[in-house]
């Protein structure tokens, strides 16, 4: 499930929202109006709680960057002094497609990780 959505528009045009020409131009224009392109929904994400969040650093103009996802966890109450242990965070900026394939076996091992805890946790119970 990705949270982020878009956080701004652009006005009624031939080549209007949607438009192969607007989504080339968006993060421009977002940029231009001192707004970034993307927001990450804080309430879905203080509701799901997730204790693996990914997100990337490759490119600012492809969804929220990692310091905004880092920023709607903490406003969201998931990082530091809850109950609840914070998320695993895992930022991912392949440049290669050598990287892209190392970021794929990241994500693997993580989750593996993160399975084996969970079952280790439930048995202590």
């Amino acid at each position: 499930m990705q949270l982020g959505t878009a956080a701004c528009a652009m006005g009624d045009s031939p080549n209007g929202r949607g438009s192969p020409q607007h989504t080339a131009r968006f993060p421009t224009l977002c940029c231009a109006q001192g707004v970034s392109p993307f927001e990450v929904d804080e309430a879905a994400l203080a509701a799901l709680a997730p204790g693996l969040v990914l997100t990337q650093d490759a490119c600012a103009s492809c969804d929220a960057d990692a310091d905004g996802v880092l920023a709607a966890l903490q406003r969201a109450g998931l990082l530091g002094g809850g109950l609840r242990a914070p998320p695993c965070v895992l930022t991912l900026a392949p440049r290669t497609l050598a990287d892209a394939l190392e970021t794929i076996l990241e994500v693997r091992a993580t989750t593996v990780v993160q399975q084996v805890l969970v079952q280790r946790r439930a048995a202590c119970r």
